[in-house]
């Protein structure tokens, strides 16, 4: 699925600090090519079919024509997301003589993990462009986004280059895209593992193998995603409606899974969005 980012007017690009409690996105791809700076925790992606783990000091990039769908993190995990508008990425791929930053998909795998260093001057740079876009000034942050492109790409190539990821089986790709793209439907077991070819007990195997998540888990994962979805689009309504449409049985069983996902309980995590500035 293309997403449409939301970047300020006038921005080149924009920066944000991500943790698990913050409302994710599934799985998409956009025109802006991103990097992923992990602070702290882990977490497992799956890029265009291939698994890669993340850790702190991991850094991962990702091109506009790569979908990209987060498989799973730890209560801990947090990351700095930066993403910079085509021009930008353009006009640095040749400033630089480093035509990848450019391409839709270049070869090669764009995982590494940098120096403890170079991940502090990285983030200290993300800082400063949320303090420019505070200030709304829109020229000091395109400048420090400029900036910011160029050291992160310098700080990867000089990581060592790790070994080769394993490629997730086609079929295990197919059943989380299922289960992302429609959470709320009852599927079970017997007719997910039809739908990609596979037998019942070989999907549950290869699938908690490859992802880190049982099926049920990751499908919990999803409706909790559609959850915060369908509340964004209408705060007002009830909780146990807009549960029982993201696909949860009972009340009860969303109040379970949404403490084990979020941290904390639906009516807690409720006030501390509606705290928020």
């Amino acid at each position: 699925m293309k997403q449409r980012l939301n970047i300020p007017e006038g921005h080149e690009g924009t920066v944000w600090h991500y943790r698990p409690s913050a409302r994710r996105h599934a799985s998409h791809r956009h025109e802006e090519l991103e990097v992923n700076l992990v602070v702290a925790g882990e977490a497992a992606y799956l890029v265009d079919g291939r698994r890669h783990l993340l850790q702190r000091g991991s850094m991962l990039w990702l091109f506009p024509a790569q979908d990209h769908l987060l498989l799973r993190e730890g209560r801990e995990f947090e990351m700095w997301i930066g993403v910079f508008r085509p021009r930008l990425a353009q006009r640095c791929a040749q400033n630089a003589g480093q035509p990848e930053l450019a391409q839709q998909s270049p070869a090669g795998t764009f995982n590494r993990q940098v120096d403890r260093r170079a991940c502090d001057r990285l983030v200290a740079l993300c800082r400063d462009v949320v303090a420019a876009r505070g200030r709304d000034d829109a020229a000091l942050c395109n400048v420090i986004l400029n900036h910011l492109l160029l050291a992160a790409w310098t700080a990867f190539q000089d990581a060592a280059a790790p070994p080769p990821l394993p490629r997730v089986h086609p079929a295990i790709a197919e059943a989380a895209r299922r289960l992302q793209d429609q959470p709320q439907r009852g599927q079970t077991l017997e007719q997910l593992a039809a739908a990609v070819g596979l037998s019942p007990s070989r999907l549950s195997h290869l699938f908690s193998e490859q992802t880190g998540l049982s099926i049920t888990a990751y499908r919990n994962r999803q409706r909790i995603e559609r959850f915060l979805e369908l509340t964004d689009a209408d705060p007002r309504r009830d909780m146990l409606s807009t549960a029982l449409a993201a696909g949860f049985g009972s009340y009860a069983q969303f109040h379970r899974v949404f403490k084990q996902v979020m941290g904390t309980g639906p009516r807690a995590w409720s006030r501390i969005e509606v705290g928020k500035p």
